[in-house]
């Protein structure tokens, strides 16, 4: 899990780090503050779920306004807010939870061409520090949190209030999400239900007219053809979201060949095959003498799918979204008959259906159009919506023709 926080800590550092300094060197974008204090109630997801009082969160996102109409990507997204939220939260039960330490990249879209009285959307995947997890002995009732440091999602709408030259004021509500991604067992999960207000400030940066530029760059609508291969590396524990526990992690390596087509320049689709192998798999059908799956050992700890991916590109970052359609899974049956119990209609959408989702970190901003491209990322993969492993990967994107680079 340590890996995949490096993985969050590179791609904020370039959200901070990178794209202020774009804007900073080009007229047109501010960076900003925002401080914010957020109250919730925490909602179960398996019948035994500990009660909790209402939680609340302290936050500070620092990031950039990117209204500088030179942008193309910004441009693209109708001039987003990117930045980092840190926040501390006490989730309404200490003995059970503790207290929650975030580091959440952020994108946020204006669903509008103002920025006073509009509406926002926000998005967000990072990593969580949880004080207190599952301990067989000293917190056996905490099957939410099954360890130290998890993945964190966040989804979000929120209102401005209030706009002026240096600030304004903006209430919402959304969802959280925290989950290890199967990397240690117990993992239901922590899902919490959140209402927020936030002040944001722009040091030195003067709006006019209180909202971004309303015109934009030409949208490019001729398309760019790619071919892609990946490589993964994951980890977790064998077994099903609530245990057992204490198990050995084990590796599931991956790979994938894809080829995709770019529309406008930011959104990547492609479609392609990909092969994993599960040596916890493997270790059960070797460890057991009579197994039918001894034969051919490899093959039956091995899944073969299809997937349909799509990746959101703003400059190094991508957020990259995908689903599989299983086409060889033969030991995945086993798996559950001993996991989960008897064959059920659960069974046949986890049999069929995977996803993905993660974030890629590109070595060339992708708003240059590089012929080449060489990305690193983190991502946590289901089977359906169950979490089966967390990994982080290394991708090379080539493409077919450099008629459009810069």
């Amino acid at each position: 899990m340590r890996n995949l926080i490096l993985i969050i800590l590179i791609e904020s550092y370039f959200l901070l780090k990178v794209n202020s300094q774009e804007i900073i060197d080009t007229p047109g974008g501010c960076f900003f503050i925002e401080p914010g204090f957020s109250a919730g109630q925490k909602v179960a997801n398996y019948f035994s779920s500990p009660d909790a009082d209402y939680s609340k969160s302290f936050d500070l996102s620092l990031g950039t306004f990117h209204n500088n109409q030179k942008n193309s990507w910004a441009s693209f997204y109708n001039y987003p807010f990117t930045g980092v939220t840190m926040s501390f939260s006490n989730l309404g039960n200490d003995l059970v939870f503790g207290n929650q330490y975030t580091l959440m990249p952020f994108i946020v879209f204006n669903t509008s061409n103002k920025l006073r009285n509009s509406l926002y959307f926000k998005l967000g995947l990072g990593c969580s520090h949880f004080t207190r997890h599952y301990d067989e002995y000293e917190n056996p009732v905490n099957k939410e949190i099954g360890s130290g440091y998890t993945w964190s999602f966040q989804s979000f709408m929120y209102y401005s209030l209030f706009v002026s030259e240096y600030a304004s004021i903006n209430i919402g509500g959304g969802y959280l999400h925290s989950s290890n991604g199967h990397i240690q067992l117990p993992n239901f999960g922590m899902n919490q239900a959140v209402v927020s207000v936030a002040a944001k400030y722009f040091p030195g940066c003067i709006n006019p007219d209180f909202k971004p530029k309303s015109s934009k760059l030409p949208v490019n609508r001729e398309k760019r053809y790619y071919i892609m291969a990946r490589n993964g590396l994951g980890i977790h524990e064998y077994g099903s979201a609530s245990g057992p526990v204490g198990g050995p992690k084990r590796l599931v390596k991956s790979a994938a060949l894809a080829a995709g087509v770019i529309l406008r320049d930011h959104i990547k689709l492609d479609a392609g095959f990909a092969g994993r192998f599960y040596e916890h798999y493997y270790q059960n059908i070797i460890s057991c003498s009579d197994s039918l799956y001894l034969k051919k050992p490899v093959l039956n700890a091995s899944n073969l799918y299809f997937f349909i991916g799509v990746e959101f590109l703003a400059g190094h970052i991508g957020m990259d979204i995908e689903g599989g359609l299983n086409l060889f899974k033969p030991y995945f049956k086993t798996h559950y008959e001993t996991m989960e119990g008897e064959i059920d209609f659960d069974y046949w959408l986890k049999q069929l259906f995977n996803s993905r989702l993660g974030l890629n970190l590109y070595l060339i901003n992708t708003d240059k159009k590089p012929r080449n491209n060489v990305y690193i990322g983190a991502n946590i993969n289901a089977n359906f919506g169950q979490a089966d492993f967390s990994a982080l990967c290394i991708g090379v994107t080539h493409y077919l023709s450099d008629q459009y680079r810069h």
